[in-house]
């Protein structure tokens, strides 16, 4: 069977999981990530299709998120207490950021993920947290985890596709 890798920034924000209707040649699929409707279209062809978030460890420390309702109803219990021990225990949550991203619903619904190092100075609820990563960072990891897939499927990968339609500047010029 052929095989479609898809690659694409993962969200966190308070529509993260509304839906949106995409159209693909003349079919439509509606999903809360256009990487989600690309593997349904090429699920329907008969591909193994397998996507891959990226998520930067950052990504908890979106203060505002933690007092909008809509983000709270939203999130499962679980997913929403682990991202506000994440934002509230910073150190804690930064030795294992992978125990987080496997509860995001994006990643529950089948969906691989890689956590990517931050750059810049954020705000936590105890405060402010800096990260000192670098671009290439992120770029090599993101590099090794393609080759990983690559080497892994061989030659029954037909397409690679890199989703750009979500993530912040620096990543998705990484990716």
């Amino acid at each position: 069977m052929k095989k479609v890798l898809i690659y694409q920034i993962g969200r966190l924000d308070k529509d993260f999981l509304n839906k949106v209707c995409f159209q693909i040649d003349d079919l439509f699929f509606s999903s809360s990530l256009s990487s989600m409707a690309i593997k349904e279209f090429f699920d329907k062809k008969d591909y193994d299709t397998k996507i891959t978030l990226l998520f930067p460890v950052s990504l908890p420390f979106n203060g505002p998120l933690y007092n909008n309702d809509k983000f709270k109803e939203s999130c499962s219990k679980e997913f929403y207490e682990s991202l506000f021990n994440a934002y509230s225990n910073p150190d804690d949550y930064l030795s294992n950021p992978d125990s987080l991203f496997k509860l995001h619903p994006h990643v529950v619904e089948s969906v691989r993920f890689l956590s990517l190092p931050s750059m810049g100075t954020y705000t936590t609820k105890n405060g402010k947290i800096h990260f000192n990563s670098y671009y290439s960072d992120i770029v090599l990891l993101i590099l090794v985890d393609m080759l990983k897939n690559v080497l892994e499927e061989g030659d029954q990968i037909e397409k690679i596709i890199i989703d750009i339609s979500s993530g912040h500047n620096n990543y998705v010029s990484a990716l």
